[in-house]
């Protein structure tokens, strides 16, 4: 239970201690690194602090991706000059391996622009091991221990000297404090009104009407555009749709693939009061993109559900369908990747209560998304790609008897590449030739940086002598044209292992994940 005077600074916009602003974003938000047992939010407090909240257990993955993480947005947010002090929320940190402390411990005495770290809500064995560190380590930076935020930010005054206390309570640059409405919380939009009279186009301002004006909505709808690789259609997720919190320990995610799919991904447990929430903010969602009293279909994505559905939960559920039925715009519901109680719930409910569109969970997105596709299109609707950029040349591709790499330029700065078979020695130089060709036709080796997504589903291996000689290309194609980030998917157990080897050795920062989506 949180207590009732608890601050919770990851969820405000200014510090009420400090009375400085506070930078929060979607991207840094209940962040998993792929992992059931740990959850990561991080905020900015002024100019040079940095807060991180941690739930659950660390491993030493975690820790790589969490410090590659904290240096990216240390060197995006702070000035390259500016030493600044790390806040560490462990109130519901459980603990961390071996390996894990090893490279946390490595990663922060080798910190020359860390000033000093602050725990607070650590545990009374993590205490200890904290002191003992600071005893035998010896770091050369302020480590101290706090009760809670209020101490832990009086603590930051201390540590910093009279010019960085000067500079914490300078405001935010320019290029930060123009975004400043791109964090508000979906949940102050709590009416049919509310969400009326903010669309676009719409003149009224904030003055006018008690909500945020047109500028605040364009933020609402800001999205990110990127494809389904079953289908070709646009995936639109919108941050401030993203990962909203609905109950204690149960949140959900809104996408929206074409113009008519409604992709929706809740992740937890419901509860008794989650199921109510998530229907109202699916509403809520559904008329702020315009889609509310239109034909279209729902695709549910069950695999970050945990626990069962109580009862209260599936008759609210089931209410929601009966609604829909009644209303005659839904056109099909599909789930996937759900459990075998959901399953068991599902074929059941749909014998008591007929709907007059199909409902069913099936086992993967593949299938779903095509029969969500096939009813569009019976039904005679065209669900619209208009947003998605896509692009790709002939000879953007080569092709042996045992390997295949294909690119493509998703939107303006990201590379898509599709790699089949067995990667040997001999087509190393010539991939290498062609991802220089395809920076240099796609415009990024002037722009100066690209994004690479990586399609593994069909690549076996890479031999022993290409793996070395790919990082050394890998390194100076780098050297010429930076890769800011590269996410892979659809590894194999043997690519995983490798992968997680190689990428200690990678000019690249990569990412791990379970699929396109």
């Amino acid at each position: 239970m949180v207590a009732k005077d608890e601050i919770r600074p990851w969820e405000l916009d200014y510090c009420p201690v400090l009375k400085l602003p506070i930078i929060r974003k979607a991207e840094w938000t209940d962040i998993t690194f792929n992992n059931d047992y740990y959850r990561l939010t991080i905020i900015i407090i002024g100019n040079n602090i940095i807060l991180t909240k941690i739930w659950g257990y660390s491993t030493y993955f975690i820790s790589q991706n969490y410090f590659a993480l904290i240096e990216t947005i240390i060197n995006e947010y702070f000035p390259s000059n500016n030493l600044y002090v790390h806040i560490e929320d462990y109130t519901d940190h459980t603990g961390a391996s071996v390996k894990a402390k090893n490279y946390y411990t490595n990663y922060q005495i080798n910190n020359k622009r860390l000033k000093g770290i602050i725990f607070y809500g650590a545990s009374a064995y993590f205490k200890v091991m904290i002191k003992l560190g600071i005893r035998i380590g010896r770091p050369p930076f302020e480590v101290k221990i706090a009760n809670d935020y209020p101490s832990a930010i009086t603590i930051v005054k201390q540590i910093l000297s009279g010019r960085e206390r000067q500079f914490l309570n300078q405001k935010l640059t320019e290029k930060h404090t123009k975004n400043k409405y791109s964090n508000i919380p979906v949940q102050q939009f709590t009416t049919e009104k509310d969400i009326t009279e903010i669309q676009p186009g719409h003149e009224k301002s904030a003055k006018d009407t008690g909500t945020p004006g047109i500028q605040h909505t364009r933020q609402i709808l800001k999205k990110e555009v990127g494809f389904c690789p079953v289908t070709g259609q646009s995936i639109s997720t919108y941050p401030l749709w993203t990962d909203i919190n609905l109950d204690e320990g149960y949140s959900v995610t809104f996408r929206l693939i074409g113009d008519r799919i409604l992709l929706s991904i809740p992740c937890g447990n419901s509860g008794k009061y989650g199921m109510k929430k998530l229907i109202e903010t699916r509403e809520k969602f559904l008329k702020s993109i315009g889609l509310f009293g239109k034909k279209y279909i729902e695709i549910k994505d069950y695999s970050k559900v945990t626990g069962k559905t109580t009862k209260e939960g599936r008759l609210q559920f089931v209410d929601l369908m009966i609604k829909e039925r009644d209303k005659g715009n839904l056109l099909g519901f599909w789930g996937f990747n759900a459990s075998l109680f959901v399953k068991l719930a599902f074929n059941i409910g749909t014998k008591l209560y007929r709907t007059t569109f199909p409902m069913k969970i099936l086992d993967n997105y593949k299938t779903v998304i095509n029969m969500a596709c096939q009813v569009l299109d019976y039904s005679g609707i065209t669900n619209k790609t208009t947003d998605i950029q896509q692009f790709s040349k002939k000879d953007w591709k080569f092709e042996y008897e045992d390997y295949t790499i294909k690119f493509m330029l998703i939107g303006d700065d990201i590379i898509y590449t599709i790699a089949t078979g067995i990667l040997r020695e001999d087509y190393v130089n010539k991939f290498f030739e062609l991802h220089k060709k395809v920076l240099d036709e796609s415009g990024l080796t002037d722009k100066g940086y690209y994004y690479r997504i990586i399609n593994w589903e069909k690549f076996e291996k890479p031999t022993w002598v290409a793996r070395k000689v790919y990082i050394e290309g890998l390194k100076k194609l780098n050297s010429e044209v930076p890769c800011k980030y590269s996410v892979l998917f659809g590894l194999n157990k043997l690519m995983k292992v490798v992968i997680n080897i190689s990428k200690n050795f990678s000019p690249v920062t990569i990412g791990l994940v379970n699929n396109f989506e």
